[in-house]
This record gives C-alpha cells, sequence and structure tokens, in this order.
C-alpha cells in the first residue's frame, strides 16, 4: 500500500507527489511564492524514517493568478539555497542566490549568466481530500547543480 507522501489513498496518479501544507487560498491572500518544507519518508537499505525533511520548494500562483507554479529552492548553479526578493522601489520581486549573486525571475527563468539554467520546476497537482477541500501536491525531485540541463539525482 502506498504511504501518504506519495499520494496515501493508493491512487496511482498521486504516486511520487507529496502534499505540500499551502493552500490556494493562502496563496492568493499572501500574493508572492510561499516556501513550503517537502516531507516523505526517508528509506535507505534497511530503515524506513517516516514523516522527515526531505526539501523545500516555493510554492506560488503564476501570473494568471490560477495556475500554481513550484520550483526547488536549489540554486541551479552550484546547490546553494535561493531567496524570495520582495520589491523595494523600483527593484521587482525576483529570486536570489547569494552565493554568486544569481538572479532569476518568478517564473524560474535566470536574470544573468552565472547559473547554468532557470530554477528546477516542479509538477504539482490540485485533488479534493474526503472533504472536498482542494489540496496542492507536489513532486518532488532534486538536479544536478552546474548542468545547462535538468537532470535528476
Amino acid at each position: 500500500k502506498k504511504k501518504a507522501e506519495a499520494g496515501g489513498d493508493g491512487n496511482d496518479e498521486m504516486a511520487g507527489f507529496t502534499k505540500v501544507p499551502v493552500t490556494m487560498e493562502q496563496l492568493k491572500a499572501a500574493g508572492k511564492p510561499i516556501q513550503v518544507p517537502i516531507i516523505a519518508s526517508k528509506v535507505d537499505k534497511w530503515n524506513r524514517y517516516p514523516d522527515q525533511p526531505i526539501g523545500s520548494a516555493y510554492v506560488q500562483l503564476a501570473d494568471d493568478g490560477e495556475t500554481i507554479q513550484a520550483f526547488n529552492v536549489t540554486c541551479p548553479h552550484i546547490g546553494c539555497a535561493v531567496e524570495y526578493r520582495s520589491p523595494e522601489g523600483e527593484t521587482k520581486a525576483e529570486y536570489f542566490c547569494p552565493c554568486h549573486n544569481s538572479a532569476f525571475e518568478l517564473d524560474g527563468e535566470k536574470k544573468n549568466k552565472i547559473p547554468p539554467r532557470g530554477l528546477d520546476s516542479l509538477e504539482v497537482k490540485v485533488a479534493k481530500n474526503e472533504n472536498g477541500e482542494e489540496e496542492i501536491w507536489v513532486e518532488y525531485k532534486e538536479f544536478r547543480a552546474t548542468l545547462a540541463e535538468k537532470v535528476p539525482v
């Protein structure tokens, strides 16, 4: 039987996806990306550790105000964590990597030549729970840094 972090009701459509602790209403109210922890089971050869933090993602609404986007917080340059920076004065909101001053548009596209590619997007699904409430699920993956192509680890 599949576990909760992988669509725990046995629904193959949600296999590999993790429910994130944010709602569409929260995204609309925030008006900016929300960083969420990715909680799932860690498994090695002999042990299973349920409900462990395995990463983090930014979840946000696209410009259309309805489409949900998610990005891995890891910079594709050398693997540092990117930060969301709010607009101040004339500057636009962006994702910023403090390690080498890399910057990314809110759609994940790189703003300069430092990173080899844009932020790594993650697949998102919205599903209703047993109470009819919408839940946001993200297929969390890690990708190799320093490469122009998006290669899963």
